[in-house]
């Protein structure tokens, strides 16, 4: 709402569609990059594809995100598409993806993003707690 010119300069610029800067520049002319640049960075993000995930007018979802989270994740990540985690539990069920709360986030759904950082991690995986081996992560949720 009136916000345009944030993004936009409306007389000229060297820029498509008129942008103040090009990419992923655009995007940190607000936003810091200082959680991009950790050891591992997801493929979209060091390529600088902000819109890939993001939709800068009119995203429905958390974070100007193009649809549930899960959805988007599994976009690119097609073998994680029927709804629960690869990983399979102690017991051999499959872990929750949808429906359930996270709980480490209050007032979030439990999501791809709960044990993944989207962006970049020093975690292995791209994991959103320090992790040594891909078990590691369940810690944060789940105690000994």
């Amino acid at each position: 709402l009136g916000l345009c010119v944030s993004c936009h300069f409306p007389h000229d610029s060297d820029n498509m569609k008129l942008l103040r800067a090009g990419g992923a520049d655009l995007c940190f002319t607000c936003h810091s990059d200082a959680d991009l640049k950790l050891k591992n960075v997801h493929p979209p993000v060091a390529k600088g594809e902000c819109l890939k995930c993001h939709d800068a007018h009119a995203a429905p979802g958390r974070f100007q995100i193009d649809g549930p989270i899960n959805d988007l994740c599994t976009k690119c990540h097609e073998e994680q598409r029927e709804g629960t985690h690869v990983l399979r539990g102690f017991g051999g069920k499959p872990h929750p993806m949808r429906g359930v709360p996270d709980p480490k986030r209050p007032g979030r759904r439990f999501a791809c993003s709960s044990c993944h950082n989207p962006h970049s991690s020093d975690s292995l995986k791209l994991f959103r707690y320090a992790a040594e081996k891909a078990f590691d992560i369940c810690q944060n949720c789940h105690q000994k």
